[in-house]
């Protein structure tokens, strides 16, 4: 047995990081943010925290971090949000067709080892952090389909358009 959340849960005790158990036994924790505002309106971020796979896998996620039913800019979304999750670690956007939602999530393999305090505060660190420092190009991207992007991700697009690639 790697971990439990019941040890994640005395982690983020320990941390002063108030937290609650959801219906599934998972762990949630909320923070205010200053740019990020998720589809209730409110400037804040809830992680849902889990061990997955016979607790093999740890699962840190930001559920429907953002709502997308209806927008005609997805194109432009997900190209902005694959740019992202490429420029962070362990991070990846998931689309769900059901709920017409976009999730950011972290999950760690666990296989024979247990979390360190650290490592949890890097994940919920991280999601919070990608979305702060991401937040208004993203929602900028959905409103409207314009990427708002990184001055080295323009230059290496607009040299990869020119035609001119390097070669190994």
């Amino acid at each position: 047995m790697a971990m439990t959340i019941e040890e994640v849960s005395g982690i983020l005790t320990r941390e002063e990081i108030k937290h609650a158990f959801d219906k599934d036994g998972d762990i949630y924790a909320g923070w205010d943010t200053e740019k990020y505002i998720n589809p209730k309106g409110e400037k804040s971020v809830v992680i849902t925290f889990g061990i997955r796979n016979e607790e093999q896998i740890f699962n840190a996620c930001v559920y429907f971090a953002f709502q997308v039913k209806g927008c005609k800019h997805l194109d432009a979304f997900f190209k902005l949000c694959s740019i992202v999750q490429s420029r962070t670690f362990f991070s990846k956007f998931e689309y769900s067709v059901k709920s017409a939602s976009v999730s950011l999530r972290i999950e760690l393999p666990l296989l024979d080892n247990k979390l360190t305090r650290n490592q949890i505060n890097a994940c919920w660190s991280c999601l919070t952090k990608i979305l702060e420092d991401n937040y208004e190009a993203l929602r900028k991207a959905l409103d409207t389909g314009e990427l708002d992007l990184p001055e080295d991700i323009k230059k290496a697009i607009s040299e990869n358009e020119s035609g001119e690639t390097d070669s190994l």
